[in-house]
């Protein structure tokens, strides 16, 4: 590596020069040394910009590494929360809307039933006949058909020969 030092230019203003110096002529009483100096003023401010600029790339990389992981536990909250609050509604309209056994028992998987939909399949699970419900929930044999067909969908017992109560007994209970 040559050796680098402040010089002055004949208009005053420093400078970076690199020196670099060589033995001119070939023999050994020949003691010329030719010595050139080369401005690497530009070259010392591009590469201490470089440095900066890497300094300031690690702090923002640090920082959005921080802000990371911080979103991520955040969003894990979001999840446990929305988890808890699923629970929650399902287990309030259990207690509230129909409190039946089955309602108590039912798993997060049914959710997506409507809550007609749990009331038809707590009362097919009592036993009741599609008449019977119709009257009970005061609406037509086609709508109460309706909902057994939908619930055999959602519960994947479409185009199977199993029973829709059969099914629904199956289910854990706490009776």
């Amino acid at each position: 590596m040559e050796p680098e030092f402040p010089c002055r230019r004949k208009d005053g203003a420093t400078i970076v020069c690199r020196i670099n110096a060589a033995r001119i002529g070939s023999v050994l009483r020949d003691k010329r040394i030719v010595v050139t100096y080369e401005d690497i003023t530009e070259q010392k401010k591009a590469e201490e910009s470089l440095r900066d600029r890497t300094k300031e790339l690690e702090i923002q990389t640090r920082n959005l590494e921080d802000i990371n992981t911080t979103l991520n536990v955040l969003l894990k909250k979001r999840e446990d929360d929305k988890k808890k609050l699923e629970e929650n509604v399902l287990l309030n309209f259990k207690e509230s809307v129909v409190p039946s056994p089955f309602l108590r028992t039912i798993s997060s998987k049914f959710l997506k039933l409507t809550p007609k939909e749990l009331v038809v399949a707590s009362l097919v699970k009592e036993g009741k006949a599609t008449k019977e419900i119709a009257q009970l929930l005061n609406t037509s044999i086609r709508g109460i058909e309706f909902h057994r067909e939908s619930l055999r969908t959602k519960l994947g017992l479409k185009n199977k020969k199993k029973n829709l109560r059969a099914y629904l007994l199956s289910m854990p209970s706490d009776e």
